[in-house]
């Protein structure tokens, strides 16, 4: 023999039905306002973002106004072995106007072991003549376009 604890009449679990329906509408209207409002900033941001890239790259310039580096050639190693460090030192400083970077093997290797290496960098920022700089291996160089 089962046990019941708590009986309504038919017309109380309609009420209650109705209340709880109707309570969940109000609290899914509510999360839906919210989204709504959530996804109109979120839009209105990415629209702004998206403004102010294309700006930049019309301008020839990164997110700094100074402008960013952009790596012409990066060469690291002796003067009868070397490798091509450009895409290395390149991903290195990403979009940055101003960087120091240690000159050693993680740029691409060791090409020539037991002997000191040099790396030797040429650069531009933005639409400006190309500048050089130089390193010894496990020296800091730092470029910049400020």
């Amino acid at each position: 023999m089962s046990k019941t604890f708590f009986t309504l009449p038919l017309s109380a679990k309609a009420a209650l039905y109705v209340l709880a329906v109707s309570g969940g509408c109000a609290f899914a209207g509510s999360a839906m306002a919210q989204s709504m409002e959530y996804q109109r900033g979120y839009d209105a941001g990415y629209r702004d973002g998206a403004q102010a890239q294309a700006q930049a790259d019309s301008n020839g310039r990164g997110y700094d106004s100074a402008g960013r580096i952009e790596i012409e050639q990066a060469i690291y190693g002796t003067r009868d072995r070397s490798c091509d460090a450009t895409q290395a030192v390149q991903a290195a400083i990403g979009r940055r106007a101003q960087v120091t970077l240690i000159a050693d093997n993680r740029l691409c290797g060791d090409p020539a072991e037991n002997q000191v290496k040099r790396l030797s960098i040429r650069y531009h920022c933005s639409n400006e003549a190309s500048q050089r700089v130089r390193a010894m291996e496990e020296e800091t160089v730092s470029l910049s376009c400020r």
